[in-house]
């Protein structure tokens, strides 16, 4: 008992030296010169190793002791936010494009600023006898004058002479990006992008304000603007590729998770753009999210205030505010026992689209959380989107049709 009684005293002993000798002042930046979120940092004894969104790819740098930036050339399999570095140098990672499925690379020498790299699995093999159709990064001009990205998937016989249904994956987050991989984990977990590919339907994943990868700046953009500069990027890329004569204005669908599923949701009913939404755990009201999820700081930092201080940005942020104007069918799919998004968000919006007579199906997963975990759930997931988009983007009597 004495024993534990001095270390715990002397553990107050060394915390309180170090809060009478704050640390920041001993410590250095080094990340700088990357105007990056960088969410992988590996010490080795040429320097630190760190890991960024960059557009639509990855970017894995080397930072000297004094600060020398040395950027890791991938020659086009990027890596996943996550790898490995060795204390001698070695790199390993999973590493994919947008003609390869995700395999496992290790280096044959220590990296530094050169990668001579080789490919230890063959995955592709599973998929290889499988139309994943054709990937592509476009850009164009929101509303505002920001520049968007997006990762297009084109059926692999796309005819230019024809126009298609546009369904958009709306990743969440925000602060997460969609990259520019033949599969991503939502291709094979929730989302059926590949199979509504194959049915002539273009999938576009918007890496819309506030996403990773495009610097400090534009992670900014949706202060105190969710939803609304959301909708701005959505709606600009319908435009365009309307105006090129891609897609088919009456053919458009959203789906998304979290915060994509909030952006999907605001998308339905702000918008007159869209012919059918997937919710996927969103919010729907700002307020109900604010006083019942486990973040309730989330609110606080993208919309500056609580409710109670300023309720007009809540209410013209929220998805609900709009329900006098519904008119989109709308799936609404949630975890029963979800704290980030509670279900008290799915419950809402359902009910008010039933009282507006606005088609819409709730299921409840009641054992999931926020994310989806389970194998079984995740294909039900999967199937009902597949069922959904393909009732209102392709079984509703139109085809991909010549311009």
């Amino acid at each position: 008992m004495t024993d534990t009684i001095h270390k715990r005293t002397s553990g107050r002993i060394v915390l309180n030296m170090y809060l009478k000798n704050p640390l920041l002042p001993h410590l250095k930046k080094i990340t700088g010169k990357i105007d990056q979120r960088c969410n992988y940092i590996n010490w080795t004894k040429e320097g630190v190793y760190v890991g960024y969104a960059k557009g639509t790819v990855t970017g894995v740098s080397l930072i000297e002791p004094d600060g020398v930036v040395n950027d890791i050339d991938f020659k086009d399999v990027y890596p996943e936010l996550t790898l490995n570095v060795n204390k001698n140098g070695y790199m390993a990672y999973v590493g994919c494009n947008a003609e390869s499925f995700p395999d496992v690379y290790v280096s044959e020498t220590p990296v530094i600023s050169k990668l001579y790299s080789v490919k230890i699995t063959s995955y592709h093999k599973q998929v290889e006898d499988c139309d994943l159709g054709k990937i592509e990064t476009i850009q164009w001009k929101s509303r505002d004058g920001a520049t968007i990205e997006g990762v297009l998937r084109k059926p692999s016989n796309y005819d230019s002479s024809k126009k298609y249904p546009l369904l958009f994956q709306v990743h969440g987050g925000p602060a997460s990006f969609s990259r520019e991989w033949l599969l991503e984990p939502y291709d094979y977990q929730r989302y059926p992008c590949v199979q509504m590919v194959n049915q002539d339907v273009i999938v576009l994943k918007p890496n819309y304000r506030g996403s990773i990868g495009y610097g400090q700046a534009f992670l900014e953009l949706n202060k105190n603007n969710l939803g609304v500069g959301d909708l701005w990027d959505l709606e600009t890329a319908i435009e365009q590729l309307v105006e090129q004569e891609i897609v088919d204005p009456d053919l458009v669908g959203t789906m998304g998770w979290s915060q994509g599923g909030y952006i999907s949701a605001f998308a339905g009913l702000h918008s007159t753009m869209f012919k059918a939404v997937s919710v996927g755990a969103g919010i729907s009201d700002w307020y109900t999210y604010h006083i019942s999820n486990d973040i309730p700081q989330f609110t606080d930092h993208y919309l500056s205030a609580n409710p109670w201080e300023d309720p007009e940005i809540y209410r013209k942020t929220a998805p609900i505010s709009a329900i006098d104007r519904a008119h989109t069918p709308m799936l609404i799919q949630h975890g029963g026992k979800d704290q980030r998004v509670p279900l008290s968000n799915g419950m809402e919006l359902y009910r008010a689209l039933k009282a507006k007579g606005v088609p819409v199906e709730l299921f409840i997963y009641p054992d999931m959380g926020h994310p989806i975990t389970k194998p079984k759930e995740n294909r039900a997931v999967m199937q009902q989107n597949l069922d959904w988009f393909t009732h209102y983007l392709v079984d509703s009597g139109h085809k991909p049709v010549n311009v």
